[in-house]
């Protein structure tokens, strides 16, 4: 018989937040981050440093980690670990397991695309992103980014790949997800800067069943953490695999 003082409480783990370049670099976009920050915890793809000059941004930069500002819930990795902003007591080796999925991306885009690269060209940052999002999937990311035509970027990119991306229609599901993140919205004070400034947001998540096998993938290849080695046809095989029966839906918000 179970004591009366017993209580149990199972609280659901919110999702984590990984932010798309295209909605960063608007003009909202990176106070948008910030708020965020006040609900869960928001990660930033490594490719906004490569286009964003760090003088814009007061609040975060990859130059000394520095935070300041932007409280405990901002993170984003950099070409090393040294030069990211990770969660205290985080497994290891995450710039690695980011650049292994990357490249994986990559190689799938060459094998399965039907669209020549130079039109894919506005898509460069989505490997990126996508890839911090499966190396992130204990923290069950949501990726956010801007509807600016029929479906996001990250989508038609992620089909390009070979990578099954769809909206999601379902009525059930849909409402379900919708709130879980819309509530996040609001309760940050994001809502209303979306709402404000007449944003279309989706909200993208992506299922990569093989990314935990991808933990110690540069520790176990060899030259996996040499640039060029991305394109050697003996890696290639290996790291395509990690997107095998991966699949993503998308829907808007809010």
């Amino acid at each position: 018989m179970w004591p009366s003082s017993l209580t149990l409480s199972l609280e659901r783990a919110r999702p984590s937040f990984v932010l798309d370049v295209p909605l960063l670099l608007s003009a909202a976009g990176l106070i948008l981050a910030l708020r965020l920050t006040r609900a869960t915890r928001v990660w930033l793809p490594r490719t906004l440093w490569n286009v964003l000059d760090d003088h814009r941004l007061d609040e975060a930069g990859p130059s000394g980690g520095s935070r300041s500002g932007a409280g405990e819930n901002l993170f984003w990795a950099h070409d090393c670990e040294d030069e990211s902003v990770l969660p205290k007591g985080g497994e290891g080796g995450l710039v690695d397991r980011i650049d292994a999925l990357t490249a994986g991306l990559e190689h799938r885009r060459r094998q399965h695309a039907t669209t020549p690269l130079p039109e894919l060209a506005p898509h460069d940052h989505a490997a990126d992103v996508l890839a911090l999002a499966a190396v992130l999937w204990r923290a069950r990311p949501v990726v956010l980014t801007q509807l600016d035509g029929e479906e996001p970027e990250l989508a038609t990119y992620a089909r390009a790949c070979a990578v099954g991306c769809a909206r999601l229609q379902h009525a059930r599901p849909l409402r379900f997800q919708r709130d879980s993140v819309t509530s996040i919205l609001a309760e940050s004070g994001a809502l209303d800067l979306v709402c404000g400034n007449g944003m279309r947001l989706a909200a993208l998540h992506l299922v990569v069943p093989r990314a935990p096998l991808a933990a110690g993938v540069a520790v176990e290849g060899e030259g996996l953490d040499d640039e060029l080695a991305w394109n050697e046809p003996a890696d290639a095989a290996s790291l395509v695999a990690w997107w095998n029966h991966a699949r993503a839906f998308w829907y808007e918000l809010p």
